[in-house]
């Protein structure tokens, strides 16, 4: 078809009237998305901005709250505000107040009467203090909930402030005070405010509130920190007087400077401020008038085109034309099928590796360049407890749990920084608060221009691993020590058997005015306690025999009182409260008094400063009875409670879970094994009874051990170790066989025995001692022998010498219950046991018990006679 002359012109003017109408449109729609975009910023900065503010409030009230639940710091409060005039507490109410300022960062506290007087300040003194708090001090008291009061210009300074009310009511719940804690709004709340996502020349958020007929500019004007800045209400084109007068969401007019600006405007909860984010419009609207520009030249580049193709081109030109787009519409078509098949392999792919990856048993973690998650899987969400919501936006310090110092995330970040891996442990928090170890890799991902722009951490946790390993070194510790214990207490029970008995020999042949006696009595003690301290180490070992008799614990308290003088030295004060009429129990002395020893030294030890030690004594009685229930460890029947309380630092909630562990101790390396407390739970135990601790930080700890008390009308009296129990002890001229290898206790066990009325064949061995036995035709009357000798052991003696005589009495001593299946034998043999160290009259009493009463008192239980004597 032939192609008319005007059809190239007219053709002309209709596509450029539509070029022209397309340009119209896209730019009006232009303008509206740009105008779009800017106020959805503004609303997004005015959204966070506001939950930052609410958040803060939150905090600041339930920091208030905390505060008023304190009840020891609201009754000081209390007690000043009902008589300020005596000022008893009043250094300890001015020091709390400067320690609330210091932690919270608080610009003064102050402690106000009813009338709103203020009584106290602090760092500020009482005149300087300026504020009116009227129906707000009111209301804190009437509802007895803290409150924040609105913003207020301070002085005359103009400076806003803020107080946080909170009531302080007296031990009746009558309202005493209030104690307000005030806050610079500029300090606090510019930060809060002031910061945009982005750089621009005139966008800023404001924090505005009404004061009367005027806007009061609370936070955020620029280069306004010195002081408040206010505008009248009234204002018709001001965007901040739009807002109080109730405008909300985006909100058009001029600023505080006058200049026409977009805003977003929200309100914050609870409060009488509102959240304004604005920008310049000439700003805001920059983008659309390049856009404008760019559409302009456009336009006139179309028409332009337009005009060559229509002028130039023909008919061939039109169909050649149509053909080379047919054709590269086509080679367009086959390249998105290509590109499509690629996008579905490398989805394929992707999908594979994001599946492997999310089920994989390690936390994986994957953050941007400034270490904001971005990933992790689901073994990081199961290890940490956080949802992948709740980490995604967030950073790794999140689960920090404070346990590295900042040199070994500096050294870390220093790796990184460098482009290298990092690998290591780490102790991270959970999100229930529980601390979990893990070993991680660290290892940055990089562009293709070498920049990181990822870091990739991947997870593993070694928690239950460090538990198991942490339990087999304690297991190794015990063992160490039970052989420790295990391989030198026979050796060292002889040393303190001669060193025992030889200051008992002094003490007898000295006068009482002698002044050489308190040397013996000191090596006395000091032989005492190291069979006190071998002892506690063979208790761990499980090798530690001892003897249940009855004693009465008042006596045992009185005896100890110079020894436990001696130990807690000059600044601390010693108090016994003893019950008179206290039951008795059966005990073993000398562990009762590892028990008292080491709760002392853990008292005189939590009181650097000095205090007071209190040593007591009670009877106690639990019964099921009116509806109680006792509460374990406690168990029905009479006990007697031996206590030891303390005025020293306390113990933290956290730590007293562990008191009781074995090696738990908070000294740190060098300063205590740990064994004190975990002893004397092992002794209460064993003497069927039970242990409780009791402290609360800065106000001492009390333990308390309760025994079964002793109700039995003929139990057994006191023993009396003195010089009368001797002479009830001497003999009648019985022949005794001695078989110890130990030269000095043999020579001293001997020189005893025969000084007290005894004839005493001694041998060093086995051999020896059968040789005496046949030399002198079995005369000897009773047997004493070591457990253990150079050439066998006791008890295989006894048994082959009580087969050739029978009925023969046996004593058996040892240094070491080395083995308590060989405690059944002699319990089923008849033959009684004595572990070194052990005294004079514990001997003497259990030669004369075996000797009196003959071979019919061989059914004795197996007990460790002197365990309790050293």
């Amino acid at each position: 078809m032939r192609i008319k002359r005007w059809t190239y012109p007219v053709l002309y003017l209709v596509l450029a009237s539509w070029i022209m109408l397309a340009a119209y449109v896209m730019t009006v729609r232009d303008k509206q998305l740009v105008e779009r975009s800017a106020v959805g910023e503004l609303d997004t900065v005015a959204r966070s901005v506001q939950e930052r503010v609410e958040t803060w409030r939150r905090e600041r009230l339930n920091d208030a709250r905390a505060t008023q639940a304190n009840t020891l710091i609201m009754r000081h409060a209390a007690a000043y505000l009902r008589l300020p005039a005596r000022g008893g507490n009043e250094a300890d109410v001015r020091a709390w107040l400067e320690s609330v300022h210091v932690m919270d960062d608080y610009c003064c506290s102050l402690l106000l009467d009813t009338n709103g007087t203020v009584l106290l300040a602090s760092p500020c003194d009482v005149q300087s203090v300026h504020g009116e708090y009227g129906s707000s001090i009111a209301e804190a008291l009437r509802t007895r909930t803290p409150i924040l009061s609105d913003c207020s210009p301070a002085g005359s300074a103009g400076m806003p402030h803020f107080d946080i009310l909170v009531p302080v009511v007296d031990g009746s719940n009558a309202p005493a005070g209030v104690l307000a804690e005030r806050i610079d709004a500029g300090t606090v709340l510019n930060p809060l405010v002031r910061e945009w996502p982005r750089q621009s020349r005139s966008a800023e958020t404001l924090l505005v509130t009404r004061d009367g007929d005027e806007v009061f500019y609370v936070a955020g004007p620029a280069g306004r920190d010195g002081g408040a800045l206010r505008l009248p209400v009234t204002n018709e084109q001001l965007v901040s007087a739009m807002v109080l007068r109730g405008a909300e969401g985006t909100v058009r007019g001029c600023d505080y400077r006058g200049v026409p600006v977009l805003a977003a405007a929200r309100r914050v909860a609870d409060s009488p401020w509102n959240v304004i984010s604005k920008i310049d419009r000439e700003e805001a609207m920059a983008p659309f008038r390049t856009h404008v520009f760019w559409t302009a030249a456009l336009v006139a580049g179309l028409m332009g085109v337009a005009a060559v193709v229509l002028a130039y081109v023909g008919q061939r030109q039109k169909a050649a034309f149509f053909r080379s787009r047919l054709e590269e519409r086509r080679a367009r078509l086959a390249l998105v099928r290509r590109n499509n098949a690629e996008r579905r392999t490398a989805a394929g792919k992707i999908s594979l590796l994001a599946t492997a990856i999310d089920q994989a048993a390690e936390a994986i973690v994957i953050t941007d360049a400034h270490r904001r998650i971005e990933y992790v899987n689901n073994a990081f969400e199961h290890i940490t407890g956080y949802t992948r919501d709740e980490a995604v936006g967030n950073t790794p310090h999140m689960i920090q749990s404070g346990a590295h110092d900042d040199a070994f995330y500096e050294t870390m970040h220093a790796t990184l920084g460098a482009g290298g891996s990092w690998s290591g442990y780490l102790t991270n928090r959970r999100k229930d608060g529980t601390l979990f170890q893990v070993e991680a890799t660290i290892t940055p991902v990089k562009d293709g221009e070498g920049r990181t722009v990822n870091y990739v951490a991947v997870e593993h946790d070694v928690t239950h691993d460090n538990a198991l390993r942490e339990h087999l070194m304690r297991s190794q510790k015990l063992e160490t020590v039970g052989r420790l214990a295990g391989g030198i207490a026979a050796d060292f029970h002889n040393l303190l058997q001669v060193i025992t008995w030889s200051s008992e020999a002094l003490l007898l042949e000295l006068p009482e005015d002698d002044g050489k006696r308190a040397d013996a009595l000191a090596i006395q003690e000091a032989a005492h306690r190291a069979g006190a301290m071998s002892r506690h180490l063979l208790a761990f070992s499980h090798s530690h025999a001892y003897e249940l008799r009855r004693m009465h614990l008042n006596e045992l308290v009185m005896r100890m009182e110079p020894m436990v003088r001696r130990i807690i030295g000059d600044g601390i004060s010693l108090e016994m409260d003893l019950e008179p009429a206290l039951w008795p129990v059966k005990a073993d002395q000398g562990q009762i008094e590892e028990i008292i020893m080491n709760l002392v030294t853990n008292a005189r030890e939590a009181m650097p400063g000095g205090g007071v030690i209190t040593i007591s004594t009670a009877n106690a009685e639990f019964r099921n009875a009116g509806g109680h229930r006792i509460v374990e460890p406690a168990r029905e029947g009479s006990f007697v409670c031996l206590a030891v309380l303390d005025t020293g630092v306390g113990i933290a909630p956290d730590v007293q879970e562990h008191i009781f562990e074995p090696f738990f101790s908070t000294k740190g390396a060098g300063y205590g094994a740990g064994l004190g407390l975990a002893a004397c739970y092992g002794i209460a135990t064993k003497h069927g009874g039970w242990i409780t601790g009791e402290s609360e930080p800065g106000a001492g700890a009390a333990f308390r051990v309760y025994m079964p008390a002793d109700l039995e009308a003929n139990g057994a009296a006191a023993e009396n170790d003195g010089p009368s129990a001797r002479e009830e002890l001497v003999g009648d001229g019985q022949t005794i066989l001695l078989v110890e290898d130990d030269p000095g206790t043999s020579n001293l066990t001997r020189r005893v025995l025969g000084t007290h009325g005894y004839s005493v064949l001694r041998a060093g061995t086995v051999r020896e001692a059968l040789r005496l036995f046949d030399e002198h035709q079995g005369r000897a009357d009773m047997l004493i022998a070591d457990l253990l000798l150079s050439d066998g052991n006791g008890l295989n003696l006894a048994t082959h010498l009580a087969a050739r005589k029978n009925a023969l009495p046996v004593l058996l001593v040892t240094g070491y219950a080395e083995d308590r299946a060989s405690w059944d034998v002699i319990r089923e043999r008849g033959y009684r046991i004595i572990q070194k160290p052990y005294r004079v009259t514990a001997l003497l009493r259990a030669v004369k018990e075996l000797l009196s009463n003959g071979h019919a008192h061989a059914g004795m239980a197996v007990s460790a006679v002197g365990a309790s004597h050293a």
